[in-house]
């Protein structure tokens, strides 16, 4: 997988919210069952089926910006975003 640590990871309306910190997989098996995301306050799992696309350049999650912060229960967005 071309995917490396430090690609931005994005919420589906375009907010940066992490990077990727690990990518869970087993190239024998030709298995990805996600990533792991590092976010300003520690790391998050995305599943798979929660990744809309993979690019050389970002990961775009399925959920929107004001939904991840409702889902994470965050008091502030995360990266800063208003």
């Amino acid at each position: 997988m071309a995917l490396q640590v430090g690609t931005p990871v994005q919420t589906s309306d375009g907010h940066t919210f992490g990077t990727v910190e690990h990518v869970l997989q087993d190239p024998e098996l030709d298995l990805f069952d996600g990533i792991v995301v590092s976010i300003h306050h520690g790391l998050r799992f995305v599943d798979r089926d929660q990744i809309e696309e993979i690019t050389t350049t970002r990961v775009s999650y399925s959920i929107q910006l004001f939904r991840y912060v409702q889902r994470h229960g965050l008091a502030r967005v995360p990266g800063g975003v208003d």
